[in-house]
């Protein structure tokens, strides 16, 4: 029986995760969301709706466009399912609440911020006021906890404030809202997960350009993504990792000491 809830949640989500291809390309060039039927983004023909089923269609279509043949890229079918299962991963970690809603449309956003941010170079505000909007609601309906909200919220971009004033262009204001915000939703401890693991991924991602030399070390990379990353990973496992830090940590004291 669960299969089937599952099923219904991938689907679900992936109807979302179309949309979200959509915000992510029509919001860094201002057109907009709800107006205009979709096209295809070369010859700009408008798509039916049997062209617009998520996930099928991409496969049905073979990842071109029925027009003009220009491939479509695949990072629309990967986002369609990457969108399905944050919807279980929500339903799997919150179950049936309106907590689960709430974190799914969270992570949602986070998935345009991401995207865009790939592309541009650029995190919009908008995105940030609907992140730092869904989280407050989130923090009412767990129970508004003012001190860890605001450790949270400071613990991590006050410093990478800091260091902005010292050592300009360190990180991009886009990247200090979204980490002030996500010390609302996921508190001190885990919001610290959150970036620690954010820094990691970065610097692998930086080490590996290098290395293949298709980028130098005065050159930037999109911090957003990795950002996102970092909170999905502490808002769904941080617990676990924490629990299995904590109990290596206690092991190999107790080791020491014994």
């Amino acid at each position: 029986m669960m299969w089937i809830i599952y099923l219904y949640l991938f689907i679900t989500g992936a109807c979302f995760g179309s949309f979200i291809n959509v915000i992510a390309y029509r919001l860094p060039r201002n057109e907009s969301m709800i107006k205009e039927r979709s096209y295809c983004e070369y010859c700009h023909h408008q798509l039916c709706w049997y062209e617009l089923i998520p996930v099928f269609s991409y496969i049905f279509l073979k990842g071109k466009c029925r027009y003009c043949q220009k491939g479509i890229s695949i990072k629309h079918l990967i986002i369609e399912c990457m969108s399905g299962l944050l919807f279980i991963l929500c339903f799997h970690r919150f179950g049936f609440s309106l907590q689960t809603v709430i974190i799914f449309f969270i992570c949602l956003d986070l998935l345009v911020i991401a995207i865009i941010d790939q592309q541009t170079m650029d995190i919009y505000l908008v995105t940030v006021i609907v992140f730092l909007f869904l989280s407050l609601i989130n923090r009412y309906y767990q129970g508004f906890q003012l001190k860890d909200m605001a450790i949270g919220a400071l613990s991590v971009s006050l410093p990478m404030l800091l260091i902005n004033v010292f050592i300009p262009k360190s990180f991009g204001w886009g990247d200090i809202e979204i980490v002030f915000v996500s010390g609302i939703l996921l508190g001190g401890f885990y919001n610290l997960l959150a970036i620690s693991i954010s820094i990691l991924a970065a610097g692998i991602e930086a080490f590996y350009l290098l290395l293949i030399k298709k980028a130098n070390r005065k050159q930037y990379i999109p911090f957003g993504p990795f950002l996102v990353l970092g909170i999905f990973i502490s808002l769904f496992f941080g617990t676990k990792i924490l629990m299995c830090y904590l109990r290596m940590f206690f092991t190999f004291y107790s080791y020491i000491l014994f």
